[in-house]
Order: C-alpha cells, then sequence, then structure tokens
C-alpha cells in the first residue's frame, strides 16, 4: 500500500512538470514571436570605429592550478542609416581586430533598437521539467508494478 502511495505522488509531480514545462515553452514562443516581429526590418550596419579592451580571466595551467589570463576583446561601433536618420551603435559583442573598421554587417532592427543577431528561438526551452517528468513515471510505474522497494 505505501508503494501504491509513492507511485501516485511521483505520477502527480510528473503530470506537474509537464505543465510547468508547457507553460515554459509556451512562454518561449511568446518571447521569441515579440522579439522577431520587433527586429523584423534589416539593413547595412557599417563598423565605424573598434575599441580595444582587454579582460582577465582565470585559466587551467598544465600543473593543475590556476593561472591569471588576460585576452583581448575588440567591440565595434556601427553606424546604419532607416529612413534618412542616421544611428550610432555600440556592440558588446567582439569582433576579430582593429581592421575590421570599415566591414558592414546585417543588422536588425526596429528603429531605436538593432542587432547583429537575427532573434532565434530557443529550442531546449522546457526540456529539464520533461526529463524530471520522465524521471518521476519512471519510478511510479516501478513503483505500481512492486519492481522497487
Amino acid at each position: 500500500m505505501d508503494h501504491l502511495l509513492w507511485g501516485l505522488i511521483l505520477a502527480a509531480l510528473a503530470a506537474v512538470f509537464v505543465c510547468i514545462a508547457r507553460l515554459q515553452r509556451k512562454h518561449e514562443k511568446k518571447d521569441y514571436s515579440l522579439a522577431a516581429l520587433l527586429y523584423s526590418a534589416k539593413t547595412g550596419m557599417k563598423i565605424v570605429d573598434v575599441e580595444e579592451t582587454s579582460r582577465e580571466t582565470w585559466e587551467n595551467g598544465d600543473g593543475g592550478g590556476t593561472r591569471r589570463g588576460r585576452s583581448k576583446l575588440y567591440l565595434p561601433t556601427y553606424e546604419y542609416t532607416v529612413d534618412g536618420r542616421t544611428y550610432r551603435y555600440k556592440s558588446r559583442v567582439s569582433v576579430s581586430s582593429k581592421r575590421e573598421v570599415g566591414r558592414t554587417v546585417t543588422g536588425y532592427y526596429n528603429p531605436e533598437l538593432i542587432t547583429e543577431e537575427k532573434p532565434r528561438q530557443n529550442i531546449f526551452a522546457g526540456f529539464l521539467w520533461f526529463v524530471l517528468a520522465a524521471f518521476c513515471l519512471f519510478f511510479a510505474v516501478l513503483l505500481f508494478l512492486g519492481k522497487v522497494g
């Protein structure tokens, strides 16, 4: 009888996890639809300046220890024109070097907002909740069959 109770609890928990996963996927689809609508137009963005900065990182050493390291980042400033008005956008996405000045990339925009990358949908939204639901359901079935305990 005790196994039956725990099996029912795990089955109910699996149902709750599935509901949470479905809500998370629905929320992700809504966010993606909004982003795709917001950044629906595209234009050419020209790199007009590249700022060189450095970042401290911790790297694993050969002897198993860690050591401080530095890496260089090249943060571009883009210029683009929409409806006859010119905008500047300072990106946080690094380019390969300072020699990138003058290069043109595609930007996805809503006149005041722009990004270098097209919005993408997260296909793994809710995945962890589905895995937890499957895990609970697996053990609920084992409990119902009397294979555990």
